[in-house]
């Protein structure tokens, strides 16, 4: 067995951490009060893991689980550019699939998906949601909003248009290879922030996780890579939030002030 090279934790955390993007894009810029991020490389031993939060399920872990969901479902959409077309997957009334039988649907969902990332090298994020109406067994029908890759999906346009809030006008298509129930897809259009923004707008629709998941991915996504630094916590500005599990305070800092950090000011 190789050795392990014993460093004191305070050599290696650091209390700043830069999120960038693939394209170089720097996402955000977050400091600690304390030490507390630790560079990729190195794992913690000899030490038991503490989990910061409430106990799972009460409001405030839940709340706190759903800025998460909401935040890497951003990240993942903003590091892959080639997610350029929202789509939409219901399920017919009295068809096979029973519309608000979460394990059916997710089973049938999973098996198109899948089927598209091996034979087409699909690449996509997606969310459920409930229907708004109540069906005749007491449930909530289920649907899924997601964001793809044009490239892995075979798109026939529909006839119909979209008139965004700009008068300008979009197509619509249909996905023919989902031959449960209604499908539109659209190209993103506009600032890709707001677009990622639509998508993860749908985490707040329910008040838990659909069927126990805030959202779902494929595997072959390209992600953010962080870079780690010590800054003077109390020289820089930004938005403070206290988190009292951890004794600490952490601050969300302008993208303004990265040249402070990177000059080394």
């Amino acid at each position: 067995m190789a050795d392990v090279l014993a460093v004191p934790a305070g050599q290696v955390k650091r209390n700043c951490r830069i999120k960038v993007y693939p394209d170089g894009t720097v996402g955000e810029i977050l400091a600690c009060s304390l030490a507390t991020f630790v560079p990729p490389g190195w794992e913690a031993v000899g030490t038991k893991q503490h989990v910061i939060g409430g106990r799972s399920g009460d409001a405030a872990s839940t709340e706190r689980a759903r800025r998460r969901a909401q935040q890497r479902i951003r990240d993942l959409v903003l590091s892959n550019s080639d997610l350029d077309v929202f789509w939409t997957l219901t399920l017919a009334p009295g068809g096979p699939i029973g519309r608000t039988d979460y394990a059916a649907v997710n089973h049938k969902v999973q098996q198109w998906l899948a089927d598209r990332v091996r034979r087409r090298g699909l690449r996509y994020v997606a969310v459920y949601e409930y229907h708004d109406r109540v069906e005749s067994d007491g449930h909530r029908a289920i649907h899924v909003h997601g964001i793809a890759n044009h490239s892995a999906l075979r798109m026939v346009d529909s006839g119909r248009k979209y008139q965004d809030k700009l008068g300008h006008w979009h197509h619509i298509y249909n996905l023919p290879d989902w031959s449960l129930g209604i499908t539109t897809a659209m190209y993103l259009y506009g600032d890709r922030y707001a677009a990622t923004a639509y998508i993860a707008k749908y985490v707040r629709k329910s008040e838990r996780p659909v069927g126990g998941r805030w959202y779902l991915h494929s595997h072959n996504l390209r992600e953010p890579q962080y870079d780690y630094f010590d800054v003077d916590f109390a020289a820089l500005p930004g938005h403070e939030v206290y988190v009292p599990a951890a004794r600490c305070t952490y601050k969300y800092i302008p993208l303004s002030c990265l040249h402070q950090l990177t000059d080394g000011g």
